[in-house]
């Protein structure tokens, strides 16, 4: 037997999203960016560290934009071709969700509940 209830929810979004750290600049948000910045950081193409220090100089943590900023950063990131030493490779944000997407995923859980 099925009931038929009809009823109406009131809501403040906003207030809710605020609560759990999900609105612009939230603390879901900064915890992923940050985490995306530590991730990539041991795999971002390192001579001088000028490229992978872009990423904390020039990102607006909170904003989901995590920005490597500098004349050559895009050379860096497409040419698969080039030969980064020590793990260091292009395409570093690719590879870092592959290896790190479920950790920043359940990391930003714990953030939105509260943990």
């Amino acid at each position: 037997m099925f009931s038929i209830v009809n009823g109406r929810l009131d809501c403040n979004v906003a207030e809710v999203t605020a609560k759990h750290g999900l609105n612009a600049n939230g603390a879901v948000q900064r915890y992923v960016d940050n985490a995306v910045i530590r991730f990539c950081d041991p795999i971002v193409p390192f001579e001088s560290g000028a490229l992978k220090s872009t990423a904390q100089s020039m990102s607006l943590i909170g904003s989901g934009e995590v920005i490597y900023r500098i004349v050559y950063a895009r050379y860096q990131y497409c040419r698969t071709d080039l030969n980064h030493p020590n793990g260091r490779q292009a395409k570093w944000f690719e590879v870092m969700k592959g290896q790190h997407l479920a950790e920043i995923h359940d990391g930003a859980m714990r953030v939105a509940m509260g943990g």
